[in-house]
């Protein structure tokens, strides 16, 4: 629309050089040429006013259309009509201005536009007929001719106007389809927990998502390389090692982390189309640095220990199923044979038998016990229930947790020692963290002297500032062998233990947001080491 409003200004301004420049007396009798030389004046002033209007107001553009055409009538038919009529040299511009203004409108107001047109042409040479007697039948036919051209035009620059209209429409669409794609699929690239990198042939990185920034570092603006360069160069060099190779073969590399340890990833190579990153990047802040330059390498980075937890969670999720299906089978022949076992034991009493059958019928006892907690812990997995996190008033509630541990138990109330030196509220789930503490002081307990205060359950604020319940005991302590393997599944020191109880202890933790380890504590310190729960800060 700018680009026909201009090409009309400019025709406009020439039809008003025209007039007033001198060698166009030929065409312009004498007599009319201040007349003319004023009408095109006043043309290109109406028609600067009517191009003003449309900027103004561009809702009205057929009314704006309309008042041009009918100014472009009117002037044309008056300057054909002072410089000699149909046969002068202006007649022509009738038809071009009628394509000029057909582009824009529908079929319909372009043929009204060359009906008006071939009617002032008509009415103009009517006019010299009766006015200066000059009645010319070849006038009157080359009238009907321009008029003929003025349809021509008008249905043919309608026509292929339309369908111009119907392409771009359609390039629009499929342009935001494109642009919708685009999108998506950058948002899938964001979401990605793949390091995804895109680079041209010499190294120079073209994209980098948020999982490979974690990796390899952010890329600072206008660099070549990100920042944790060491990482980067071990991950060319790979690179260069698979591109050599067959497609879609991967290698597993260490590359160093930004907090200074070590990490093993599985790395993979596709080739893509250079064209492909010819694509303008959208602008930063969308958590994707990119630089312009052209990518025709996809680098995939997975994180090994990642994907051998995830296997693991797979495996630890099967074998719960299974686990929990073969314990709920369990419990009831279990439950007869402790039930028979009782009966045994009431008729031994009953019949004052001393000797092997009662250490017999001691045994079977506490063997099923033991077998029902294995049930029970299993099941307990298998359930998980889901958190209700809440604020928990450590000086209110731990202190009546111990007592009840300890009285269960059947031990002295000073064997464990309670610090709470922070007011702050624990953030847990209240039966998760009974059962949390029953397990931890359990295993404290079992391995602790006798002696008072060697346990030790304290809820305070570390160095760092960051609250933590902590659970030491006296005992030898877990050997440095052992630490990274105590929360697995069936992994136990200890003769008579499940290995589940820590197990469970981790998961619960998890389940409320909290993190569990364990610290060997160094003289002069009185306990050998402690189980750290961290819950998250709020």
């Amino acid at each position: 629309m700018r680009l026909l409003g201009a090409m009309r200004l400019s025709i406009v301004l020439v039809l008003v050089w025209m007039a007033h420049a001198s060698w166009s007396a030929s065409l312009i009798p004498p007599e009319q040429r201040a007349a003319v030389q004023s009408l095109m004046t006043a043309y290109g002033v109406g028609t600067l006013a009517l191009l003003g209007a449309l900027r103004v107001w561009p809702a009205r553009f057929y009314l704006n259309w309309a008042l041009g055409a009918v100014l472009d009538l009117v002037v044309l038919a008056l300057i054909i009509l002072a410089t000699g009529g149909v046969r002068a040299g202006l007649a022509p511009l009738v038809p071009v201005m009628v394509a000029g203004s057909s582009v824009l409108v529908r079929p319909r107001w372009a043929l009204s536009l060359a009906a008006a047109a071939t009617l002032a042409l008509l009415a103009v040479t009517g006019w010299r007929a009766l006015s200066f007697d000059d009645i010319d039948t070849g006038n009157f036919v080359l009238a009907g001719l321009l008029g003929l051209a003025c349809f021509l035009v008008a249905i043919t620059i309608s026509l292929l106007a339309t369908r111009l209209k119907a392409q771009e429409a359609l390039a629009e669409a499929r342009g935001q389809d494109v642009l919708t794609q685009l999108s998506v699929t950058r948002r899938v690239i964001l979401e990605l927990e793949q390091g995804v990198v895109l680079m041209n042939v010499e190294g120079r990185i073209s994209l980098l998502n948020p999982a490979a920034q974690r990796i390899l570092g952010s890329l600072p603006a206008g660099a070549a390389e990100p920042v944790n360069r060491a990482a980067w160069q071990a991950l060319r060099q790979a690179c260069g090692q698979l591109q050599s190779l067959p497609p879609d073969q991967t290698m597993e590399v260490s590359l160093p982390m930004p907090e200074g340890v070590a990490r093993l990833f599985r790395l993979r190579v596709l080739p893509i189309a250079s064209a492909a990153a010819q694509v303008a990047p959208e602008p930063p802040g969308d958590g994707i640095a990119a630089a312009r330059s052209p990518a025709d390498i996809l680098v995939l980075i997975e994180d090994v220990q990642s994907l051998q937890e995830r296997a693991q969670q797979l495996k630890l999720a099967a074998m719960g199923r299974l686990s929990a299906s073969i314990a709920h089978e369990i419990r009831n022949p279990l439950g007869a044979i402790r039930h028979a076992n009782s009966l045994l034991t009431e008729q031994l009493q009953q019949a004052a038998a001393a000797g092997p059958s009662a250490r017999l019928a001691r045994i079977i006892e506490d063997n099923t016990v033991r077998i029902n907690t294995i049930v029970e812990d299993v099941l307990a997995i298998a359930r998980r229930d889901r958190a209700q996190i809440e604020a928990i008033e450590p000086v209110r509630v731990l202190p009546v947790l111990l007592e009840e541990h300890l009285h269960l138990k059947g031990m002295a109330a000073d064997r464990v020692k309670l610090v709470i030196a922070s007011d702050a509220p624990l953030w847990f789930d209240s039966g998760h963290l009974r059962q949390v503490l029953a397990n931890l002081l359990d295993n404290a307990l079992r391995f602790a002297p006798a002696s008072p205060g060697a346990v030790k359950l304290e809820w305070s604020a570390s160095a760092s500032g960051r609250l933590q319940l902590s659970i030491a005991d006296a005992g030898p302590g877990i050997e440095a062998s052992h630490i990274e393997h105590v929360f697995e599944p069936f992994y136990t020191t200890h003769t008579q233990g499940t290995g589940l109880g820590l197990f469970l202890v981790r998961e619960w933790c998890v389940a409320n947001q909290a993190q569990i380890h364990y610290r060997r504590l160094p003289a002069p310190s009185p306990y050998s080491g402690a189980f750290i729960i961290e819950p998250e800060p709020r």
